[in-house]
């Protein structure tokens, strides 16, 4: 699986693209500091799933376990395969042909 301190920062970063705001803190209440509402955990879980090629099942965790960044990190790094690492940065989207940072790749290929 995935090094867990770079799936959070992957996190961070997608979360802080998905929803235009600076990258929240692996440990922050993402519920009730308002960063995130049950839309916006569905968008970051879908760039997740797009970035990584797997559906997440939100069945499969407690919601206690999606209410901060390292929590979730958690949560998914079991699913990934150890080799596993984002198909395309954070905002995908927008930069369709631009690959991650090349030392998160290298991080979460290890």
């Amino acid at each position: 699986m995935p090094d867990e301190d770079a799936l959070v920062e992957y996190l961070r970063a997608a979360c802080a693209e998905v929803l235009q705001i600076p990258p929240p803190a692996p440990d922050v209440d993402l519920f009730q500091s308002g960063i995130l509402d049950s839309l916006s955990l569905v968008e970051l879980l879908m760039r997740v799933e797009s970035a990584f090629g797997f559906a997440v099942d939100v069945d499969q965790f407690e919601p206690d376990n999606l209410r901060t960044l390292r929590r979730l990190a958690r949560c998914l790094a079991p699913h990934l395969r150890r080799d596993a690492r984002p198909s395309m940065a954070p905002d995908a989207e927008s930069q369709a042909n631009t690959p991650c940072e090349p030392s998160l790749v290298e991080t979460l290929q290890s």
